[in-house]
């Protein structure tokens, strides 16, 4: 099974479709994250299909739902 990477900019996390598939390399994923400071967390508990991790200008959802696992990125103006 393969992991999507899709832009988010708006609509269900949990639905598969949402947001723009993106080609994402090693190198491209640490040149989005590299210097940011995790600002939060969300979504950790027992059983969940859905983890948000929240840095400076960027979140970073891993979600699982409809057995389609893939990783959202939004990247926002402060």
């Amino acid at each position: 099974m393969q992991i999507q990477f899709r832009q988010y900019e708006n609509g269900d996390v949990e639905d598969p479709k949402t947001g723009k598939p993106l080609n994402a390399s090693s190198e491209s994923v640490r040149a989005l994250l590299g210097g940011k400071s995790l600002t939060g967390v969300g979504g950790i508990t027992a059983n969940t299909e859905v983890v948000v991790f929240n840095f400076i200008g960027i979140n970073v959802w891993f979600v699982t739902t409809k057995g389609v696992p893939r990783i959202l990125f939004q990247k926002y103006e402060l």
